[in-house]
């Protein structure tokens, strides 16, 4: 099973959820951060296209050539903190 959403990883088809040991869906070809709920479990890909590009820039200068890019943000949805918008 691993080496079949390894190959589904590598097809851009879903993403590995390092923090959860999980796996999910990729919604979207723009680079995104994981924003994880730790009280409901919900998962949600928030576009931050220049905040890559700005890390990869930065990386490059030091002469860093990374493979991928990950970030995942733990805290709480606004529906588990009551926040709205």
């Amino acid at each position: 099973m691993y080496r079949a959403l390894k190959g589904l990883e590598e097809a851009g088809l879903v993403q590995r959820i390092a923090t959860l040991r999980a796996w999910g869906l990729v919604t979207s070809p723009t680079p995104g951060v994981l924003a994880i709920c730790d009280d409901c479990g919900a998962v949600r890909s928030v576009e931050a296209p220049s905040l890559f590009e700005t890390l990869h820039q930065r990386l490059a200068a030091e002469g860093f050539a990374e493979a991928r890019q990950t970030i995942e943000v733990h805290g709480r949805c606004g529906d588990c903190s009551g926040a709205k918008g």
